[in-house]
């Protein structure tokens, strides 16, 4: 299984690569008027207004800096169980993808598979990878909202 690594402040993430598009360095988008704080605005993506949202706003309430590593990340969003929408995600340290022998994302969403980690680097809880799941770890009433018409 091939994984795209980077960060939300503290904590290290991991999307499955068939989950992306393309990750794209930051732009400038377009607000949209009373959306949540986590919610960035609108990028011209190759043609179609794509929402784009910051994961360190959304998950630990402090924005992504926006450093040389950090990054909008396009996803392929499961949107109603057969189609899916285009979703950016600025996350930081968007730098390295990563080869493992997982077949799978365990149950617990915690990947501990040793390919993961550099060498010299010990496995512990600081350094766990926890897989992003674009259905658990976004909401998706906000989402839905922002697809409407």
């Amino acid at each position: 299984m091939l994984l795209l690594l980077f960060e939300i402040g503290e904590g290290r993430y991991a999307l499955t690569a068939d989950q992306l598009v393309e990750v794209v360095p930051l732009v400038q988008v377009k607000k949209i008027p009373l959306a949540p704080p986590y919610v960035v605005g609108l990028l011209n993506y190759r043609g179609t207004p794509t929402p784009v949202l910051d994961l360190g706003e959304l998950l630990i309430g402090t924005p992504c800096e926006p450093k040389f590593s950090t990054r909008t990340i396009i996803v392929n969003y499961p949107f109603d169980g057969k189609n899916t929408k285009k979703l950016g995600l600025i996350a930081t340290q968007v730098t390295e993808t990563v080869k493992t022998a997982l077949k799978e994302v365990p149950a617990s969403g915690v990947l501990m598979d040793e390919s993961l980690y550099r060498l010299g680097t010990d496995a512990d809880n600081e350094r766990m990878i926890q897989w992003f799941d674009l259905k658990r770890m976004l909401p998706e009433q906000d989402i839905i909202k922002l697809f409407q018409d």
